[in-house]
């Protein structure tokens, strides 16, 4: 039952009864001196004889209403679903500031002039309520009314933050609360935290506030532990629990109820790790929660307000700046429903731009957000991230990424997953890296649910895709993939087994580092080198569980070497990769492994490297003249006659970039019998190139013209992927290749 304003006032002490006795029969009577009429509200008789300030009553009205979500604006207490349903340029046409709804058909608005009778029904016409006027001594108004709706722009209708509450029912000082949030910026920590250890704010009364905000219970330790259900609880990991101050009490079928110092807690990550489907959330103090946690971990450490701070010992600020400066555990709690948020939109950006990378990187006077896309950074501009909150949104990604938020000297590196509405997968994979400035965090963005492409999506040409797919039912031998990193090698590989693994009698291992997609029907294995797992002792255990192939995710010494070597001899198809610029450069890495040429020669099928290309955006293709220096660096004598160049011109669809995509620039050298030979005798590039050009190869540069010519890729792509001695010998290769009577002189 709705307690009487009346009874409200008394009790606070704002009025007495004699006053209350005094304006209820002027409310019965009216009074026309001060222009009353009988039976006019309560609230505007008390107004009109002075008996309290136009703000209180406001107040006083809305905790009549139960309501507490209302702005501080100034000094005037404003309802943000009154300032929704009324349009800005309505408050400055009648120049009036809503301020409460009494009931649903009364609003309370100030004014600070008394308006006339049309005017006031002009009012209530347009707004279609019936409209209590407070005239306030405020020059300023104007201002005002611009504050509230700039305010309410940035904020929305539940904008009203529990700081505000606090000044504004006198729990705490305006200046106490500026000080409390300049530390909150400073340091990522929660701001009931600092102001309860503070000693700013009593913790019981800051909690009664929060759980009026939040609309949530609020209970303690002591409802909660005989009902308890510590079996529930350890489902949950115990950093998890200090991460989000949340502990599970009961489970009642698909519903787990849960007690939580922090009620904006992300309830689909909660589900996720509780395996529930409902969740009831009940509110409790800091020091509650620590003394349930304590109970169920039996555990000093876990500490949730510092006891330090309680003991009266100061506790220093330490700079943003400082990444050396340790991180307490109770500062686990700040990672708090704002860092979560900035970086879940964070990482949903990127995957709507198609960045195949984040790059979150700390400088001395601003963060800056960098998306690789199409193999291309590119600075995402219209994602500002405030230096005072990076440290939080780092650490958000570190404990997703299950790594220590308390190391800040040394990299470290992790991963986490997650999925989208539409039931898209990705992996992310950090590295963190400290810098002089701070934190910076790289994640890469593994697409878990898109399909591998096919051989023509990859570029392979038709005469080649034929051969390779022959190749790869060879029943031994090695085949190798190079190129830098970020070529599309992990790709290519992907695509084959996926390809291979439909042939069901066929066992298919890999030992990766690390395993980037999930391949069904296909044993997989992530490199282990703190324990002594890595590719050459996983590739001699493969050898003892008799496989068909085996994938090494890459030979980087001669140990490695030389268990792929011994695999392809014992009668098994290997593939693995290799860092070189070309083909050709691979056998002369594995000899300088002290891999034995003849055995190099005896085992190998088939080289491949290969980079990516920005493909041409099919929205916006148009035609366009490359400049004269390129068509003569790639075109010596002359552009073939009617040929058309295109490039993208941006669009919406490519973010205005004329690329979507990426396809891959191969050079395929497959070993015959003249290669064989020329490799045991150790022939030098120059000869084994011009020897395997001579019999059909196809090198890197004219696979990419030949994407060029096709409409694929432009031409002033090609200098940012073929290696530059490629581009250099191009001339003379024309010159070889094409005959004097049919070269073109004009460009």
């Amino acid at each position: 039952m709705e307690i009487r304003l009346g009874d409200i006032l008394i009790k606070k002490g704002l009025i007495t009864r004699d006053q209350l006795r005094d304006v209820l029969i002027v409310q019965q009577g009216g009074d026309e001196k001060l222009g009353l009429k009988r039976g006019e509200k309560l609230g505007r008789v008390l107004l009109a004889k002075g008996h309290i300030a136009p703000m209180e009553l406001v107040r006083i009205l809305c905790e009549q209403k139960g309501n507490i979500d209302f702005l501080l604006i100034g000094h005037y207490l404003v309802e943000p679903m009154l300032v929704a349903s009324i349009t800005e340029k309505v408050a400055e046409r009648f120049n009036i500031l809503p301020l409460v709804s009494v009931d649903k058909d009364t609003i309370i608005v100030a004014a600070n002039r008394a308006i006339s009778y049309e005017g006031h029904k002009e009012m209530e016409n347009v707004i279609r309520k019936n409209i209590e006027v407070v005239v306030v001594d405020d020059k300023q108004l104007s201002d005002n009314i611009k504050l509230c709706y700039s305010t309410f722009k940035k904020r929305g209708m539940s904008g009203v933050r529990i700081g505000e509450i606090l000044v504004r029912d006198k729990y705490l000082s305006p200046e106490d609360l500026e000080a409390a949030l300049r530390e909150s910026v400073k340091t990522q920590r929660m701001l009931g935290k600092i102001l309860i250890e503070k000693g700013k704010v009593n913790e019981g009364d800051f909690f009664h506030i929060l759980s009026l905000q939040r609309k949530v219970a609020l209970v303690s330790a002591h409802d909660i532990l005989p009902i308890l259900d510590k079996s529930l609880v350890k489902r949950m990991s115990k950093a998890f629990s200090l991460h989000n101050l949340v502990v599970p009490y009961i489970e009642e079928g698909n519903k787990v109820y849960t007690v939580t110092a922090e009620p904006s807690i992300d309830l689909d990550e909660f589900k996720k790790a509780m395996h529930c489907r409902e969740v009831d959330i009940k509110l409790a103090t800091y020091s509650d929660i620590e003394l349930i946690l304590r109970t169920i971990y039996a555990d000093s450490e876990v500490q949730v307000i510092a006891e330090r701070e309680i003991k009266g010992e100061e506790l220093k600020d330490v700079p943003i700046e400082d990444e050396l400066a340790p991180i307490q555990v109770e500062d686990i709690g700040t990672l708090t429903k704002k860092f979560q948020k900035i970086s879940s939109n964070l990482l949903w950006e990127a995957i709507k731009m198609r960045a195949s990378d984040i790059h979150i990187e700390n400088y001395e006077k601003n963060v800056v957000i960098r998306f690789r896309i199409d193999g291309t950074l590119y600075d995402i501009k219209h994602l500002q991230i405030n230096k005072g909150n990076a440290g939080g949104i780092v650490n958000v990604l570190k404990v997703s990424s299950s790594l220590d938020i308390s190391e800040r000297r040394l990299p470290q590196g992790g991963r986490f997953r997650k999925k989208t509405k539409d039931g898209g997968i990705y992996d992310f994979r950090v590295q963190s890296q400290p810098t002089l400035h701070g934190e910076n965090l790289v994640l890469r963005i593994l697409n878990q649910s898109t399909p591998f492409l096919g051989f023509d999506e990859l570029g392979f040409t038709p005469d080649v895709k034929v051969r390779y797919e022959k190749l790869i039912r060879n029943p031994s031998g090695l085949i190798l993939i190079t190129g830098p990193t970020g070529s599309g090698k992990t790709s290519t590989l992907y695509s084959t087994l996926s390809i291979l693994s439909k042939e069901l009698s066929k066992k298919i291992v890999t030992i990766e580092d690390p395993v980037e997609y999930s391949l069904e029907r296909i044993q997989q294995s992530q490199v282990k080198e703190d324990i002594g797992y890595n590719f050459a002792q996983a590739t001699r255990a493969f050898l003892r569980e008799d496989p068909n192939i085996i994938l090494i995710g890459e030979i980087r010494d001669y140990e490695t070497a030389i268990e792929a070597m011994r695999a392809s001899q014992t009668g098994h198809l290997v593939f693995s990769t290799l860092h070189t610029n070309n083909t050709i450069e691979s056998v002369q890495r594995l000899i300088d492994l002290e891999i034995n040429p003849s055995t190099i020669a005896s085992e190998l099928l088939l080289i491949i490297a290969q980079r990516l290309a920005k493909k041409i955006c099919p929205d916006c293709k148009k035609e366009y003249r490359p400049s004269n220096e390129l068509l003569g660096a790639f075109y010596p004598y002359g552009v073939p006659s009617g040929f058309i160049f295109y490039n993208g011109a941006g669009c919406k669809n490519c973010g205005f970039t004329g690329h979507k995509g990426r396809v891959a620039i191969m050079e395929f050298w497959f070993i015959d019998a003249e290669s064989k030979r020329l490799i045991i005798e150790k022939a030098d590039f120059n000869e084994i190139l011009s020897s395997s050009l001579k019999r059909g190869m196809v090198p890197m540069i004219k696979d990419a013209l030949m994407k060029v010519e096709a409409g694929i890729i432009p031409l002033d792509e090609i200098p940012n992927i073929v290696p530059y001695f490629q581009i250099m010998n191009w001339k003379d290769e024309q010159a070889r290749l094409i005959p004097a009577k049919q070269r073109i002189v004009s460009i």
